[in-house]
């Protein structure tokens, strides 16, 4: 019995053997020193495998009597015997990975055919230029990641895509001009570029992707188009620029933009940004000084942290503001003790908080992070002159220092603050109480964010006596144009909050654009004051 199950299994196995000899045959072939396949079209062949010494190899133009239009995947991987390739002109692919690790290909010639190089396809190899045809239209995804040899690169108009990583860790690439026809600089396109001093971004670039240049420790030249739209998080960040301006237009600074950029000492905000994000200056050490916008309304957490900015004058529009904005900044340590206050936002309470606080009156937002006993706080803040990175904050011994804010019982909060931040008490166990300065109405207009757990659990005591003004729809304790405005989008059914008891203007019982008239009238009159 077992023989004859050998014998049968035996039979199988030949059996596989000769049909997958004739499909072989049937689909591949081998000329010279290249394996090929049929590829799309009746008279193309895509060359799937070498077998020749290396040196320098010579990709023919026709393979079987067909024109050779694809470099197969994978073909030359990790071949160290090569040291220059020319391909043919007819070809418009070279498929994944089809040249990667090739540490000793110093040299290539590509064809004006070829449109397409798909991801990987020169990683890790030892070209030391590259010249793109004219023809091309995609680089792909990681194509010439980690070439540390690579010193240039010329990319023609007509590249529409670079892809994510496409240069990635390129360490002797030293300029790049990015031609209008690529509408995005994908993900960490040029990432960590040691070597790269000057980028060019030509006119017709749309959109900077996330840490496109970031760590480019070299690069102190960028030149931005009109075109850009664009510039997302960490761009630019830990590069050696020394001046940047934001290009006008724009409504947002990016998160991290430009983060550990050590050497940066000049920024140009336009009148057009209304929010900056989280970290966008952070630890640039020589940066001491800044103009913010007066239509500035929000700040991310750590947005200036570690810089050498003296003054800030924080426009009154601002009104969200993160947590460790100004930390380690020398305007933050000349504050005194107590609440510190960024314009009309109480950023951060400095030193420890006895039980009762009181905000002061005219204050219209409360930071992320307040009154919150956070340890980065605690410690020494040592302050270098000489440029270098300052030391962090540390605390003698290992004992865990007693948390500042646990004495916290109660909070004044007058009525003209409308905004609170995230995670503004935490930690204020003890926290009993929140008087609050306007009426019940008010309060539930009030913006509290998130994880504000023991503001919640206080008891709120509101003043029910306090009393609004006509007009004051969105209760910020003047009667003005935003008003006229905030009542018109009431009006017109958009979802809007407005104090209930202030857009009866008129006093007839409802509310429309006969409201929206005595408004105009008050304040042309000067009776809204």
């Amino acid at each position: 019995m077992m023989k004859k199950t050998v014998s049968v299994l035996l039979t199988l196995a030949l059996a596989l053997s000769l049909m997958s000899a004739a499909a072989l045959t049937a689909s591949a072939a081998v000329e010279g020193d290249f394996a090929y396949y049929p590829a799309n079209g009746e008279n193309a062949v895509k060359v799937t495998d070498y077998y020749g010494p290396g040196g320098d190899v010579v990709i023919p133009a026709t393979l079987g009597g067909k024109q050779v239009t694809e470099i197969g995947a994978n073909i030359f991987k990790e071949n160290e015997l090569m040291t220059s390739v020319i391909i043919p002109e007819g070809v418009v692919r070279i498929g994944s990975k089809a040249f990667a690790d090739c540490k000793n290909l110093t040299s290539i010639t590509l064809p004006e055919s070829l449109t397409t190089i798909e991801s990987y396809a020169f990683a890790r190899s030892g070209l030391t230029e590259v010249t793109l045809p004219s023809h091309q239209t995609t680089v792909g995804d990681y194509c010439f990641m980690k070439c540390e040899s690579l010193k240039s690169v010329t990319i023609p108009e007509g590249v529409n895509v670079i892809g994510r990583y496409a240069f990635l860790k390129c360490a002797s690439l030293t300029e790049v001009t990015v031609p209008g026809t690529v509408a995005y600089v994908e993900e960490e396109a040029f990432a960590d570029c040691a070597a790269l001093t000057d980028v060019t971004l030509c006119e017709g670039v749309e959109r900077v992707r996330f840490a496109a240049f970031s760590n480019c420790s070299s690069l102190d030249h960028v030149s931005l188009p009109k075109s850009l739209t664009a510039i997302e998080d960490a761009a630019f960040s830990g590069t050696a620029l020394t001046e940047f301006v934001i290009p006008d237009g724009y409504t947002a600074v990016a998160r991290s933009l430009l983060s550990n950029c050590y050497y940066l000492t000049k920024v140009t905000i336009p009148d057009s940004v209304v929010s900056i994000g989280m970290g966008a200056f952070s630890n640039c050490y020589r940066l001491k000084e800044i103009d913010l916008p007066d239509g500035l309304t929000s700040i991310g957490e750590w947005a200036f942290a570690r810089t050498r900015i003296k003054e800030f004058q924080i426009p009154d529009t601002v009104t969200s503001m993160g947590q460790h904005v100004f930390y380690k900044t020398p305007w933050f340590k000349a504050q005194p003790e107590g609440m510190v206050y960024a314009g009309k936002v109480a950023y951060q309470y400095k030193g420890t908080c006895p039980a009762c606080v009181t905000i002061k009156d005219g204050t219209i937002a409360i930071a992320d992070g307040a009154f919150c006993d956070d340890p980065m706080l605690r410690g020494i803040e040592r302050y270098d002159d000489d440029g270098t990175e300052p030391e962090e904050a540390t605390n003698d011994g290992d004992v865990e220092p007693e948390r500042w804010n646990i004495a916290l019982e109660e909070v004044v909060i007058p009525a003209s603050v409308k905004y609170i931040g995230v995670n503004v008490m935490s930690g204020c166990d003890n926290l009993k109480t929140i008087r609050y300065g306007g009426n019940e109405t008010m309060r539930r207009l009030m913006t509290i964010s998130s994880y504000n757990y023991n503001l919640f659990e206080a008891e709120w005591i509101v003043d029910e006596s306090f009393t609004i003004k006509p007009g004051d729809a969105n209760g910020d304790l003047s009667v003005d144009m935003k008003d006229v405005l905030l009542l018109r989008q009431f009006i017109a059914g958009l979802n809007v909050s407005v104090l209930p008891e202030a857009v009866d203007v008129n006093g007839d019982q409802s509310v429309d654009m006969k409201d929206v008239l005595a408004l105009r009238k008050l304040i042309a009159a000067g009776k809204a004051a």
